[in-house]
This record gives C-alpha cells, structure tokens and sequence, in this order.
C-alpha cells in the first residue's frame, strides 16, 4: 500500500500593522469651511489632513448644516477684509442683487481659499486669528442695528434695507430680519420737526461741512414737494460716504437721534422769539 503523505500547513505568524490614529480636527476650521463656505467633507479632510470620518463626527458633534453659517451670513466688508487677510480676489458685485452679495462672495471664497491653503500652509494660521474673533464681531453687529438708528435711518432718511446693512456693517440678511421684526417702515417719519437745519448739525457734528444734496432735478428745476427727499437722499448719500471711509461715529449718530426732540423744541422757540407780537388796540382811543 502506498503511504498518503499529508501535507500540514504551517502557521505563520503575523504582525498586525499598528492602527494610525487620525487626529480630530479643529471643530472651529470645519464649522467654517463646512457650515459658512460649504465645502464639501472629502474636501475638508484633505485640507486639514485628517479623514473623511473625523470630520463627519465633527460636524454631527456640533450640529453643523452645510451652507448655513453657524454665526450669521456674514457683511460684505466682514469678506473683503477676509480675503485681503487671505490675497484673494473678489469679484465685482456692481449688478448683483443686494440679497445674493453673500451668497456670491461665498462662492468665490469656497473656489478659492482650498488653493491658497495648499499652496500655503501659514494661510490656514491666518485664518485661525480671524475665526477666533468672529463671533464676537458678529454678535457685536447684530447690537448695532437697534430701533432708534433703523427708525431714523429707514424711517426719517428713507434708507434702503442694502444701504443700512452697508451704513452699520451688518450682512442684508440681519438687517432685512431686524426691519421686519421691530416693523420700521420705509419714509416714514419718526421724528417730526426734523428739516434740513437739524441735519446740518449733524453734519458738523461728524466733521463734515455739508451733505451732498442735489438741489436742482434732471430738467434744471426743483419742486417744492421733491426739496425734503433731495435733502434726505443726501444725507444718507454723506452718510454712507463716511461709513465707507471709516470716519462714521456711531456714538455721534445716536447722540443726535437722542437729541432731536430738544434740537426741535429749541428751534420753534428761537422761531417764536423772532415772531413779533400782535398790539392789541388801544380801547381807550376815542372813537373819531
């Protein structure tokens, strides 16, 4: 009989590889790049270095939502000071719709910012110093859009909702809510007795001689009824000027605002002064 020979495989022993740890990554850089640019998680994890699952459990750890800023959307001045800290060009938002300016500056912030953190890691430390602040900042323009200025500045100068996000540095979001909640109406007045006289001392007040008022129409006249509207669109006008030029003293706006009951009540008593008072006839003048 022949011999079966059984062939008995021998164990080889094995070493498992060592499991590498992926490090969590910062929940704050991915609040930022997920929730207020919107880039996508496989994105985030090849910037930050980490995986796909880490960023998963952070964004499910913080109650992220892709596209919705955790913050608030954020001013048009808050992104340009943004990608001049990051040399990243925007584009021109001269016909774009004052409620798509986020959303635009958005897009090119998301396009761009991946190629600058790749070809410069120190950009990425850049934009820590700035996220560290920006809750602070946004709460602190959400305080900026109070009743009294919102009253004054919609109400009395007729300011659009664009132009009074732009006036208080807040995103067209903010102030578009805040309008709507405290119910502040367009062109009309909260204030009566305000003219062009009052509005000039606010002028000097900020430091400036004058508001740009156009005195004279398209056709070289100037109506009565359209003479207070040219002198509020100029007001508004100045005061944009300055809020753009840094030079808008907020504590100096809401002096006056305070004020401008008294500034009235003083002006139709100097009125009155200067009024002269109607003599009686003598009754004891005889009758002729």
């Amino acid at each position: 009989m022949s011999k079966r020979t059984v062939f008995i495989p021998m164990k080889t022993s094995s070493k498992k590889k060592p499991m590498v740890r992926v490090a969590e990554p910062d929940p704050i850089r991915v609040a930022f790049l997920y929730g207020d640019l919107g880039v996508d998680q496989r994105e985030i994890a090849r910037l930050l270095g980490t995986s796909i699952g880490a960023v998963e459990r952070a964004v499910k750890a913080n109650v992220l939502t892709r596209h919705q800023p955790p913050h608030g959307a954020w001013s048009e001045a808050l992104v340009r000071e943004f990608a001049a800290l990051t040399a990243i060009n925007l584009p021109a938002l001269d016909h774009v719709d004052p409620e798509d300016v986020w959303t635009k500056l958005r897009v090119a912030l998301r396009a761009e910012l991946p190629k600058r953190i790749s070809r410069d890691a120190r950009a990425l430390f850049r934009v820590d110093g700035f996220l560290a602040a920006l809750p602070h900042r946004q709460r602190a323009a959400l305080r900026r859009l109070t009743r009294e200025r919102l009253e004054f500045l919609r109400g009395d100068l007729g300011m659009q909702t664009p132009e009074i996000a732009r006036l208080l540095d807040v995103s067209w979001s903010a102030a578009h809510t805040a309008v709507a909640h405290l119910k502040v109406h367009r062109s009309e007045p909260y204030h009566q007795g305000l003219n062009e006289e009052l509005l000039g001392t606010l002028a000097r007040a900020l430091g400036t001689d004058a508001w740009p008022i156009e005195r004279m129409s398209s056709d070289g006249y100037l109506r009565e009824d359209r003479q207070w509207s040219s002198v509020r669109g100029g007001t508004a006008k100045g005061l944009l000027r300055l809020a753009a030029e840094r030079r808008l003293d907020l504590a100096v706006l809401d002096q006056f605002i305070a004020d401008i009951p008294k500034l009235v009540a003083e002006r139709r008593a100097r009125l009155m002064s200067k009024v002269p008072v109607k003599r009686s006839a003598d009754r004891t003048k005889k009758a002729a």
